[in-house]
């Protein structure tokens, strides 16, 4: 297969302004990743390229 996999989700949270991340596990089912929230998507998007864990690049 290869290629680039559906693992992560961003969410926006209106209430706080805030963006979190969210992996996914092989159940379908989404659990929050170890960053806290932040107002800045561009630090989440951080989070995911380095993926110490393997969790978004496999």
């Amino acid at each position: 297969m290869g290629g680039w996999q559906t693992g992560g989700r961003l969410r926006y949270t209106r209430a706080t302004r805030q963006w979190s991340l969210y992996w996914r596990d092989r159940n379908l089912a989404f659990h929050t990743y170890d960053l806290p929230a932040s107002p800045r998507v561009e630090d989440l998007l951080a989070g995911v390229a380095h993926d110490p864990n393997a969790i978004f690049w496999g």
